[in-house]
């Protein structure tokens, strides 16, 4: 993961994952929101360990940690970060499962809040396709806005078409 940012009118880029997190191939996806205090959270996809990960650098230092694991499935992919008004983190992120026997395809849409020191996950949206079905633009572009209450609020390309959420009863 590689982090860039522009200073005094010239642009620096880091490396700021290798050393925090053993797993390889993480960054993919990546989205980056600032809280009040101007420290920055980054949410990714890690491809090698099919997993969501959070990198903050609030402590000082940069720090990574897992927030979603699907063992043998995709979780993470095409995530988006946001920070409400309390400083607490919010990511939507795509969860994905093929059964290649079935030819059953799964897609989900799941949320993460990280508040009062802990991750919380909830699914959000679902579509199962099955053959030669939607399944490849289903899930992606996912968009995330947090309203200073702390409501989240999700839009998703699903099938070529744009569907929207809410969070708590996840209107969709």
């Amino acid at each position: 993961l590689i982090y860039a940012y522009r200073h005094n009118g010239s642009w620096t880029k880091c490396s700021i994952h290798e050393d925090n997190h053993p797993h390889t191939n993480s960054g993919k996806w990546s989205s980056m929101a600032s809280d009040s205090n101007g420290k920055l959270h980054i949410s990714h996809y890690c491809e090698t360990g099919s997993e969501l990960l959070y990198t903050t650098d609030k402590s000082g230092s940069w720090c990574t940690e897992v927030v979603h694991t699907g063992e043998d499935l995709d979780v993470g992919r095409y995530c988006a970060i946001a920070v409400d008004g309390n400083d607490d983190i919010h990511i939507a992120y795509n969860y994905h499962e093929t059964n290649l026997v079935s030819e059953v395809d799964h897609e989900e849409i799941w949320y993460a809040k990280y508040a009062s020191a802990a991750w919380t996950t909830e699914q959000a949206h679902a579509i199962t396709t099955s053959g030669n079905g939607p399944w490849l633009d289903t899930g992606i572009n996912i968009s995330l806005a947090v309203t200073d209450g702390g409501q989240p609020h999700i839009t998703l390309d699903e099938d070529f078409g744009i569907e929207a959420g809410t969070g708590t009863a996840w209107l969709i």
